[in-house]
C-alpha cells in the first residue's frame, strides 16, 4: 500500500487515519527529512468545500513542524489518553507549487506526542470534536516483512 511504501521510506510505521469525514479524499502521502529526523504527512482534501486535513507524524525532537502566524489561541486537551494541545490560528498556504503567492488560512491544529512521535492533525474546516475523533481512529500501518 502507499502507506507501507511511505513507512519503508521513513524507516518507521506510518500512522493512518481510518475515519476520514465524507467528501475528503487522500491527496498525497510524503516522507521527508525534517531537522534531525523525518516526518510523514498524509494530506486529505474535500475539493467541493475547498477544505483540507493533514496528518503529520514526526520523529520527536526533529523540530517544530507547524508555526501559527501572529496571534493564536491554545487550549490543553486530552488526546488518545495523553496531554495534547488544541491550537487555533493562521498559516500561510501556497495553493500551487509554481507560485510564490501565499494566502493566510484560518487553521486549527490538534497536537500531541505518542509512541516516540510528535503528531499534528490540522485543517481549515476542523472542529475539536472532529479532530479528536480522527485522532482516535489512528493506527500504525505495519511495514511489510
Amino acid at each position: 500500500s502507499r502507506l507501507q511504501r511511505a513507512g519503508a521510506s521513513a524507516g518507521f510505521d506510518v500512522y493512518a487515519v481510518f475515519d476520514v469525514p465524507a467528501g475528503y479524499r487522500l491527496r498525497s502521502i510524503l516522507v521527508r527529512s525534517h531537522g534531525a529526523g523525518k516526518l510523514a504527512q498524509s494530506a486529505f482534501t474535500d475539493p467541493d468545500r475547498g477544505a483540507f486535513i493533514n496528518l503529520v507524524q514526526a520523529t520527536q525532537g526533529s523540530s517544530p513542524f507547524f508555526t501559527p502566524r501572529n496571534e493564536h489561541t491554545t487550549t490543553p486537551v486530552m488526546v488518545r489518553g495523553g496531554d495534547g494541545m488544541w491550537v487555533e490560528g493562521v498559516i500561510l498556504i501556497r495553493r500551487a507549487v509554481w507560485t510564490a503567492v501565499a494566502e493566510e488560512v484560518k487553521t486549527r491544529w490538534l497536537v500531541w506526542q505518542e509512541d516516540g512521535f510528535d503528531f499534528s492533525l490540522y485543517g481549515n474546516g476542523l472542529a475539536l470534536d472532529d479532530a479528536l475523533r480522527l485522532a482516535e481512529s489512528l493506527s500504525p500501518v505495519q511495514l511489510m516483512e
